[in-house]
């Protein structure tokens, strides 16, 4: 056997031990800092909503480090699968949405807001199997992954549900795409590295009824 295959087969038993002491013991993993930060939880609620107000037609929100703090394409390896409610990579490296996202999900359907998912990967079928095992799916008015600028997979949804661009907030941790968007009237906001908080949403909404956002 050639050393790189004995190095390679010398990790992947290092993944499987760390997964089944996980397993056994609830042991944090860091073999990959990324896709296991733990975010300080937000308890703040959206406030509600005041007659005569201006409010977001659609809250649009990206995935990537986003909603989960990992790179879909670059971090996971596939294929992912569920084992008994623990979401794995086919490196046993288990797969969780930042902690604060599943409130923060519930409060603003609760409060009435169309919300929607957009990614750039092109892997439709396993993007789908996260939203539905992270249950999220019962939040979203819509979700789309495709490998396109995410200026167009906006410019999508705004044409599938009539939506004015001027109606939309847009939430992302990156911002090389913020300014594209920008230029269609969406109002944008960047995240931190720990993810969408409700602060972001509540500056967001606060720019989205006053005064749109200065991107220079």
């Amino acid at each position: 056997m050639s050393f790189i295959k004995q190095i390679k087969l010398l990790i992947r038993n290092v993944k499987f031990i760390v997964y089944f002491l996980f397993l056994i013991g609830n042991v944090t993993c860091s073999c990959k800092t990324s896709v296991y930060i733990q975010p300080t939880v937000s308890t703040e609620k959206p406030k509600p909503r005041i007659p005569g107000e201006l409010y977001p037609r659609m809250i649009i929100m990206y995935m990537d480090r986003t909603i989960w703090p990992f790179w879909f394409e670059l971090d996971v390896t596939r294929p992912i699968k569920n084992k008994n409610g623990i979401v794995l990579d086919d490196g046993f490296q288990p797969l969780k949405p930042f902690q604060q996202i599943p409130g923060l999900l519930d409060s603003l359907h609760k409060q009435g807001y169309k919300l929607a998912f957009i990614n750039q990967s092109p892997d439709n079928a396993s993007m789908e199997n996260l939203l539905e095992w992270f249950n999220f799916n019962k939040y979203l008015t819509h979700k789309m992954t495709m490998s396109a600028p995410k200026k167009e997979l906006v410019r999508i949804i705004s044409q599938k549900y009539k939506i004015d661009f001027g109606d939309m907030l847009y939430l992302d941790s990156e911002y090389d795409e913020i300014p594209d968007i920008a230029e269609l009237n969406v109002v944008c906001i960047q995240t931190g590295d720990k993810g969408v908080m409700m602060e972001d949403v509540q500056k967001g909404l606060h720019i989205f009824s006053t005064a749109a956002p200065d991107y220079g």
